[in-house]
């Protein structure tokens, strides 16, 4: 990097210990109640107008860099999605930002859905028409930005095969 002011060479290291940070808080929210529990998921409806919402975080698959929610098939967002799976995931808590971006697909697996839907809670079950009305959403995460406002740098990765491309970008 040249000599611009707050932008530092990092090493292969500080990459994978910003990763492996962004895997923790992921698979933590998951778990417990933390700022990355609840994120904002950004859609495109039919008119191409930007739609935000609010989502909670369900699951987070490391090895796939996945991170799944539950919706009702009839919201507009699970329509939006199906007519455009492109999607933005943004989570924050005080100091860190984190946005992921990738595709969304439905997963109808039986088994997935069954096992879901169980283990939700009698008042998250009732926020749906029915079983039927129920959809499991997966994000496979394309690419992310993590910027850490205690940090001076911030992080960008993209999805290279086998893993990822993570460096350094300017404030």
């Amino acid at each position: 990097m040249s000599g611009r002011p707050g932008i530092r060479p990092t090493s292969h290291e500080a990459r994978g210990k910003s990763f492996s940070d962004i895997c923790a808080r992921l698979a933590t929210a998951t778990t417990e109640r933390t700022a990355f529990t609840a994120g904002y998921l950004g859609t495109v409806d039919a008119d191409q107008s930007p739609q935000v919402r609010t989502v909670i975080l369900r699951s987070f698959e490391s090895d796939q860099f996945v991170v799944s929610f539950a919706t009702a098939r009839r919201s507009h967002k699970f329509f939006e999605l199906s007519a455009n799976p492109a999607a933005a995931f943004t989570l924050h808590d005080d100091m860190v930002q984190l946005r992921l971006t990738g595709h969304v697909a439905e997963d109808c697996a039986a088994a997935t859905r069954n096992r879901i839907w169980q283990g939700f809670a009698e008042h998250t079950r009732a926020q749906f028409a029915s079983f039927e009305d129920f959809a499991w959403l997966n994000l496979t995460v394309a690419a992310f930005d993590w910027l850490d406002l205690t940090a001076s740098e911030r992080w960008r990765g993209q999805r290279a095969e086998p893993g990822w491309q993570i460096r350094p970008v300017a404030l």
